[in-house]
């Protein structure tokens, strides 16, 4: 039992919390009629306009898919010795993955159990994790080993004080963060992706491509509204006319798309151009939901994650991998190019969000089949509305 007077109080567990909430939602709180979004979504719109700007709205989609749902976190090489370590922010949970002596994997909430402080930061190598706050020290597996400047007996129960875990995993030439602790795994939570992913050619290698550097932007947009732009190429030979459309043959029907329960894969053939300029080969994507983006080509690859941050507010963050014994020089212009795609997705998005506050854009209109891929998007979305609603 917690008790003050020379006693520390535990944090309460965040499942607990997280359940405790979500059952606060409904329908109507959120300012939802099933039946409705059903149709708009049948007719080709968008969800309602109000669910891209309000923040109990937010708060749901935090609870209800981004807390049980598998994320990008990190490069397979940034964990590859014991005793590295990589902190992200996972949806909204913050997050320090381990690689212990032994080996292992392992992931946990980046909250010191004494106070919340974070026990790590940025990326590393470290013997044991140590919270700067008061000196509380965890082994690399969450286990507490000793309390920070406190006298013997001070603190009950310390076997019970480790870190809370969240489900890590590696696939391909990445590392999977789940922040629930007891999520079925990666490949269940996204079935049939591994047989996808050897049809189109995806190469599961860790060593085939390392590290380059990471892109970063925050834009000022919904993370729905960065999901309609990054999944269909309708755009793409307006927008990314000089960029992404310029490297790939991206007209409509020249390029091969897949939605499976949980995920979309696609495949473009390199540009036909007799410039010298820069043309790609070889490029096959996945998008597990929700935010992934996991692309690879001839001599370049990125994985990506989408960061909600507020309503009106979502963080893009890209590691760019080089293909071993790829030509720097051409690695570098095709970072290029993909940072200057996103720079271009990002100034659209964020247009679009000003627009959609303004009160004036009640409705999107999605044409098919050329955006039948966020109108898939959009429906996973839903599904996990309703199932958080009604669970």
């Amino acid at each position: 039992m917690d008790r003050l007077g020379g006693r520390v109080l535990r944090l309460v567990d965040i499942a607990e919390r997280s359940g405790d909430s979500m059952r606060t939602h409904t329908y109507s709180s959120l300012g939802l009629d099933r039946d409705a979004v059903e149709a708009r979504l049948a007719a080709g719109l968008n969800l309602p306009v109000h669910t891209y700007l309000d923040q109990a709205v937010h708060d749901f989609e935090m609870e209800a898919i981004f807390d049980r749902s598998w994320q990008y976190l990190a490069p397979v090489h940034r964990l590859r010795e014991p005793g590295s370590f990589v902190t992200a922010t996972i949806g909204r949970t913050p997050v320090v993955v381990t690689r212990h002596r032994d080996g292992e994997l392992h992931g946990f909430v980046n909250a010191c159990r004494h106070r919340g402080f974070e026990v790590a930061s940025g990326d590393g190598s470290c013997s044991r994790l140590q919270c700067r706050y008061h000196g509380w020290i965890y082994d690399l597996d969450g286990t507490l080993v000793r309390i920070g400047n406190a006298p013997d007996g001070s603190v009950d129960n310390m076997g019970d004080l480790g870190l809370q875990p969240v489900s890590v995993e590696t696939f391909a030439q990445a590392v999977f963060v789940n922040p629930d602790p007891n999520a079925a795994s990666f490949e269940d939570s996204n079935p049939g992706i591994r047989q996808v992913c050897e049809t189109i050619g995806i190469s599961f290698d860790e060593d085939r491509y390392v590290p380059f550097s990471r892109y970063e932007v925050t834009q000022a947009s919904n993370w729905k509204l960065w999901y309609d732009n990054g999944t269909e190429c309708y755009h793409c030979p307006t927008l990314h006319s000089q960029s992404f459309g310029a490297a790939y043959d991206v007209r409509d029907g020249l390029y091969e798309t897949e939605m499976a329960p949980n995920f979309y894969a696609a495949k473009f053939a390199a540009a036909e151009r007799s410039d010298g300029a820069l043309v790609g080969g070889g490029y096959r994507s996945l998008q597990p939901f929700p935010g992934t983006q996991f692309i690879q080509q001839d001599d370049f690859m990125v994985a990506a994650r989408i960061v909600p941050n507020s309503p009106s507010s979502c963080t893009f963050v890209a590691d760019y991998f080089a293909e071993d014994g790829a030509d720097p020089a051409r690695v570098e212009e095709w970072a290029k190019l993909w940072s200057q795609t996103y720079d271009e997705d990002a100034e659209v998005v964020s247009v679009i969000q000003q627009n959609m506050a303004s009160g004036r854009v009640n409705e999107m209109r999605y044409v098919a089949p050329l955006e039948d891929i966020s109108r898939f998007y959009h429906r996973l979305v839903w599904d996990r509305y309703v199932e958080a609603l009604e669970d």
